[in-house]
């Protein structure tokens, strides 16, 4: 969908004119990453990333810049994924 709008003067010329979408960057946003020597992420954006003694994230990226506090049961299955700066709970799983 586009949509143009111009203005005409009385002289019948164009005064001002837009053109809709704006153009926007589809860039990737950059992110920073090191990496430990298994193969796991240890620092992203300059921020520690943190395992427990079975490998699994604990502390970490979740989306974009937010990092997220990992849980997990004793079958090393992902149960609950909180956002690190409020308590707010965004992903719960209760396996059976």
């Amino acid at each position: 969908m586009l949509k143009d709008e111009f203005n005409l003067n009385s002289a019948a010329r164009v005064e001002w004119e837009f053109a809709a979408p704006l153009p926007h960057s589809n860039a990737a946003p950059t992110r920073a990453m090191t990496y430990n020597d298994d193969n796991q992420i240890a620092t992203f954006n300059g921020q520690g990333v943190t395992y427990d003694a079975d490998g699994n994230l604990t502390s970490g990226p979740l989306t974009n810049d937010t990092l997220a506090a990992y849980t997990y049961d004793a079958r090393n299955r992902l149960t609950n994924a909180a956002a690190s700066v409020t308590p707010t709970t965004l992903l719960e799983t209760v396996w059976l």
